[in-house]
């Protein structure tokens, strides 16, 4: 499947108004002397990262005021901020490219990938893919030194569209148009609906919003790790004091790649989560691939006598403080089935709903 993707800005004024407003945020800021952490100040500055800047502060290699900078410190316009002995300017101008990406380059900065979009581009300052392309797809994606920009373009409740044209192996069905804009099931979530039309025999045109985990990161899901506790429903637990990018703290990652990470974001990604059931429900009838898949993964874990771990439910025995109620936790699967369920560090409140859901699942068996 080949696709050469357009990303859409959106056709709301006030959204695009937001998106200016933003983009100056950084310069407003110095310029009226308002103090912000001296990581931020690099990172906005398109000097480095904020973990960078704080691997130089480690090594001694910034100085403020010619003193050597202090972890967390705060700076502001007035101050001779110098990395390496430059001294970083703030009057930074706002560079933003649009690139007409062809296959085979990777919408990454990482230096490791030959094929990374920054070195294909060239461009004589630092500059950061706005979202990314498949490696095979081709077509048109934002560069930007302005990180504010950037979280606003792929902030998740913006809804921002993403619109795709995609070449097939097969003709384009109604059946199958019809199924791709109600949303398609992965394991044991579902895409949101979307706007689907076909353009040819074999191609059609796909406009995208999406605002889970991976999305939002802009990464493959398989270096996300996130777990959900509890049961299916409304007492579904999200663990994000765990949930981790390449065994990165996802908090961690979004202050290193420049990225927003709130309640607003969290609570956001949790609503779609807990309503993928109901959405497959209401489009396909039942949710039979999932289990399918989940079944799979957990029959050939104990049928090939190899250990590894899901979250499942099973009855607890004093794990969590709680006993005879059945729950979802991370637990080691092997040829006995469940030869343990895990007890994990989570924050307090994470603690404290997990315990509202075992309440609540009690109190739905004392109605049976």
């Amino acid at each position: 499947m080949a696709a050469t993707g357009k990303n859409n800005q959106g056709k709301n004024d006030s959204k695009r108004n937001n998106l200016k407003k933003n983009a100056t945020d950084f310069k407003e800021k110095i310029s009226n002397g308002e103090p912000m952490r001296l990581n931020k100040f690099l990172s906005d500055a398109g000097v480095c990262s904020r973990r960078q800047a704080d691997r130089y502060v480690e090594q001694g290699r910034i100085l403020v005021d010619g003193e050597p900078a202090q972890m967390g410190q705060k700076v502001h316009a007035g101050q001779d901020i110098r990395v390496d002995g430059k001294r970083v300017s703030v009057s930074r101008k706002q560079i933003v490219l649009a690139v007409n990406k062809p296959k085979g380059i990777v919408c990454t900065t990482e230096k490791r990938e030959k094929d990374n979009i920054v070195d294909f581009i060239g461009y004589p300052e630092r500059i950061y893919p706005v979202g990314r392309l498949d490696k095979d797809s081709e077509g048109l994606i934002l560069m930007t030194n302005d990180g504010e920009l950037m979280n606003e373009i792929l902030k998740a409740r913006n809804y921002h569209e993403k619109e795709y044209e995609v070449t097939i192996n097969r003709p384009v069905t109604n059946v199958f148009l019809k199924q791709m804009s109600e949303g398609v099931e992965i394991l044991d979530t579902v895409t949101r609906p979307c706007k689907v039309k076909r353009t040819g025999v074999y191609t059609f045109r796909i406009i995208l919003t999406q605002g889970l985990i991976a999305d939002y990161t802009r990464l493959n899901t398989e270096v996300v790790k996130a777990t959900i506790v509890g049961e299916h429903g409304d007492a579904q637990i999200p663990i994000w004091s765990r949930v981790s990018i390449a065994g990165v703290p996802i908090q961690e990652y979004c202050e290193n790649v420049g990225l927003r990470w709130g309640e607003n974001i969290r609570k956001d990604i949790s609503d779609k989560v807990r309503e993928m059931g109901a959405t497959i429900i209401k489009g396909k009838g039942r949710t039979h691939y999932g289990i399918a898949t989940c079944v799979c993964y957990l029959a050939e874990a104990v049928l090939n006598q190899r250990l590894t771990i899901a979250p499942v439910s099973t009855m607890f025995q004093g794990e969590y403080g709680i006993e005879d109620v059945c729950l979802s936790v991370p637990s080691i699967i092997g040829v006995n089935g469940v030869e343990k369920r895990l007890e994990e560090r989570w924050a307090e409140e994470e603690f404290l709903a997990f315990r509202q859901a075992a309440e609540k699942m009690r109190n739905v068996l004392k109605t049976l």
